[in-house]
């Protein structure tokens, strides 16, 4: 059952309420330039959002139930489904905003995500998310205590600065943060991802004309988990459509190929990044040789882009929780 149009229009119109807010927080603060993507901060809290009202074939909203359905099981009160709301928002802003700075700005999207892969496989601190940011915390610690100011970037670059040198693992790196952060008790016991990215390229900025400190190998294994996260929600999404699709609406071979297609198209937008340049048309083609783009048209864009959707959703879901 699709829920009435004037439910849901009360629903956009919150979650673009707090996403603009927290935007809005975010460049008060100084952490945000709307301008730097070339957006308001209206239509940038906008375009956060949209995924979470993209509708299926069937007109319901897919990402909207699978947040909710386990939530309203549990006959939550008033304030706690607005904190389950803002939650959501906060998540889809954050996750917004990196691809967006991933978009413009690779180089900083490069050091995230081997820092990351630094945090996972060193032992040297745990991936978090504070306050709706992906934060590197140290210890188990109250949650109270992420109220305390965070260490500012300019002074974090300065401590930095004086240990680290072009030869520093990542791993060390984040070590030195955590000794820097910890040593007083005044600062919050962790920091958030993207600035200590931004602190970090300021510092590789500094000391040579390569803004990256060389991590072919970390690179390649990164790699190495994308494709084995990707091929894992392949393989749940033709398993789960599967049954639905083939035989009622397409033959095995055609589902088959929209399968291998949306790979291929997620392996461009997140594992290959620079060769995403193809349109859904075009990545399909391949597997259906004697499809037009009219018959594209009528008969394929609508359920290849649902099929695509759903494998994104699996991925980037397994992606937060495993890298």
């Amino acid at each position: 059952m699709c829920p009435r149009r004037e439910h849901v229009t009360r629903l956009v119109e919150l979650c673009f309420r707090m996403a603009r807010v927290y935007l809005r927080r975010r460049a008060v603060a100084g952490r945000l330039n709307p301008d730097f993507f070339g957006l308001t901060l209206d239509d940038l809290a906008l375009d956060c959002i949209a995924e979470l009202f993209e509708r299926d074939e069937d007109g319901r909203f897919p990402h909207l139930v699978t947040y909710y359905e386990p939530i309203l099981a549990k006959h939550p009160s008033r304030a706690r489904l607005l904190g389950a709301t803002r939650r959501l928002v906060f998540s889809k802003v954050s996750e917004g905003l990196y691809r967006r700075y991933r978009e413009a700005d690779p180089s900083l999207a490069k050091l995230i995500r081997n820092l990351r892969y630094a945090i996972r496989t060193g032992d040297v601190g745990v991936e978090d998310r504070i306050r709706g940011h992906l934060w590197v915390t140290f210890g188990r610690h109250d949650p109270d205590v992420y109220s305390r100011p965070v260490m500012s970037e300019e002074y974090l670059q300065v401590r930095l600065s004086a240990c680290v040198d072009a030869s520093t693992s990542l791993k060390d790196v984040v070590k030195a943060v955590r000794q820097v952060v910890l040593e007083n008790g005044v600062y919050a016991p962790g920091y958030p991802m993207v600035g200590l990215a931004s602190v970090m390229r300021r510092i590789y900025d500094l000391m040579s004309d390569d803004p990256l400190p060389k991590e072919t190998s970390l690179d390649s294994l990164y790699r190495q988990d994308l494709h084995k996260l990707l091929y894992a929600s392949r393989t749940l999404v033709e398993r789960d459509m599967r049954p639905k699709y083939v035989g009622a609406k397409l033959t095995s071979s055609t589902f088959d190929a929209y399968i291998r297609a949306a790979e291929d198209a997620l392996c461009a937008e997140f594992v290959e990044p620079g060769a995403d340049d193809a349109s859904h048309f075009d990545v399909l083609r391949p597997y259906l040789h004697s499809m037009s783009y009219e018959d594209f048209r009528a008969n394929h864009r609508g359920r290849f882009q649902y099929v695509v959707k759903k494998m994104r959703a699996d991925f980037v879901e397994k992606a937060r929780e495993n890298l």
